[in-house]
């Protein structure tokens, strides 16, 4: 089940990669107005998903400090999506509810896969 886990972990890591690399490919062509901050999150991100990525596909269990940023995605995967929903909001756009989605499943799943490695690599206490 960890193998398969991993797998998707990859594969969302991926997405979540070319999401961002979308975005700020996006933003650098068109500039509009307040493009440096989110240009910069979008970066953070992605060094995130990619080194999730890597860890994703190692045999190890995937290191802690993988923790704040998974944290991270899924918060801002929700701030992406409220955000979008919001009725207030005038032109909703679809591609950030995607990437939003992704970075939600990504983040969930480095949680599930930080439990379970761990788990599975701690010698059983009786």
């Amino acid at each position: 089940m960890v193998g398969a886990l991993r797998g998707l972990l990859a594969l969302t890591a991926g997405f979540v990669v070319l999401a961002m690399a979308f975005f700020v490919s996006h933003w650098l062509v068109y500039r509009p107005a307040g493009w440096e901050p989110r240009a910069g999150v979008a970066v953070l991100v992605a060094a995130q998903s990619l080194a999730v990525l890597l860890a994703a596909r190692g045999r190890t269990p995937l290191p802690l400090a993988l923790l704040p940023g998974a944290v991270g995605l899924v918060a801002l995967g929700v701030h992406g999506i409220s955000s979008q929903l919001d009725p207030r909001n005038p032109d909703p756009e679809g591609y950030i509810l995607l990437a939003s989605l992704g970075a939600i499943a990504e983040g969930s799943l480095t949680l599930l896969l930080l439990v379970a490695t761990r788990r599975r690599a701690e010698p059983a206490r009786r």
